[in-house]
């Protein structure tokens, strides 16, 4: 089987571990793999495979200008499958593909704007469409505002456990300024209201004089970004924020950090959550519906009351780093459930099986079940 993988400027560090795993892992013998890459703003989130590419585009004011030369790449390398790792991507490889060729598309985040639904429900009147569902929260989203349902399949993302142990914590910590007493505390990549970056850091920042050991990791790159750089100007504690935009892998990040904190009141991808888990870094998190998915109070993290205002979360949150007695159970908890719900083996096995339904003409989700209806 031969599969194209399409990334356009969304492309961030979850698209690029999730691809870069499909990449590394599905057995060459059986699967030819390439890619092509609509904006070049999205080559510093991939993990491999561009070496492997048979397109790379500079900016574009539309991914769809790209599709006359997508189109010559797919007919020349025979593609029998398109993975699209993002909504333009998706449409532009749509309109570049002979009806007869299947389209994928990986969605994380349960956010997702309404432009960007319509684009779906169009692909969707297409034969050999299916959507990935980082979350049944994704799916219950996408089905409510008219995606088909029998199009949509839940795959959780796959948590390489075995790279996490090989993160170099001590040279990691000299590097980024870390205390050994810490607490440590990061947040999702990418900086987003959603995720209410601002709050968090407003939380380290009043934290920081309770205890001069603090110190907070923000990575990635977005427009969030800046405000984020100008509080921490402003604050005479900005040596305890640390901004590290794509110099280091966001799961190298979670294996040193004693906390993943969010603070935002609407729904976000779930990924970041799940390599904390595995990292046995304790999420701190509002009982939003994608939250409660996969993480319930007193069990696996600490949750609370979605905050009405950045000061309210700021203020709950800060108080939430106390240490307490119960957080190596949750720790402990969440990384089992981690382990059950996600494994990085059952997740690429599950794309290949979905490939194959969708190019024997099968419903894309026959045979994949989603593990955490059984073990969460």
């Amino acid at each position: 089987m031969r599969v194209l993988h399409v990334f356009d400027s969304s492309a961030g560090w979850e698209q690029g571990v999730a691809s870069g795993q499909l990449l590394e892992r599905l057995d060459r013998s059986n699967f030819e793999q390439t890619v092509a890459v609509l904006d070049e703003r999205a080559v510093g989130a991939l993990r491999g495979g561009i070496d492997r590419a048979v397109l790379r585009r500079r900016r574009l004011r539309s991914p769809m200008l790209a599709g006359p030369a997508l189109r010559g790449a797919i007919l020349r390398g025979r593609i029998d499958l398109v993975h699209a790792w993002g909504v333009d991507a998706a449409a532009a490889a749509r309109a570049a593909l002979p009806v007869d060729r299947p389209l994928v598309i990986s969605i994380f985040d349960p956010g997702i704007d309404e432009r960007s639904v319509r684009v779906l429900r169009t692909l969707a009147t297409y034969g050999g469409f299916a959507v990935i569902c980082a979350a049944d929260r994704v799916r219950r989203r996408l089905v409510e505002q008219g995606v088909p349902m029998g199009r949509c399949t839940v795959i959780r993302p796959g948590v390489d456990f075995a790279a996490l142990r090989e993160v170099d914590k001590d040279r990691l910590c000299r590097e980024l300024g870390l205390s050994a007493n810490g607490p440590t505390i990061v947040t999702p990549d990418p900086p987003s209201r959603a995720a209410g970056h601002m709050a968090v850091l407003w939380s380290a920042l009043v934290r920081r004089q309770l205890d001069a050991n603090v110190r907070i990791i923000i990575p990635g790159l977005s427009d969030e970004l800046s405000k984020l750089r100008k509080l921490a100007a402003a604050s005479p504690s900005s040596d305890a924020v640390v901004f590290t935009e794509h110099r280091y892998p966001f799961e190298q990040l979670l294996a040193v950090a004693d906390f993943l904190a969010i603070a935002g009141n609407g729904e976000i991808s779930m990924t970041p959550v799940i390599w904390a888990m595995a990292a046995s870094t304790l999420v701190i998190a509002p009982a939003t519906y994608a939250v409660t998915e996969i993480l319930s109070h007193d069990v696996n993290a600490v949750l609370y009351k979605p905050p009405t205002s950045l000061r309210r979360a700021g203020v709950k949150i800060c108080a939430l780093y106390d240490p307490a007695d119960n957080f190596p159970r949750l720790r402990e908890a969440a990384r089992g459930q981690a382990f059950e719900v996600c494994r990085l083996g059952r997740c690429v096995d599950q794309h290949r099986r979905l490939y194959e339904n969708l190019l024997n003409g099968t419903t894309p989700g026959e045979g994949i079940v989603d593990p955490a209806l059984v073990t969460l």
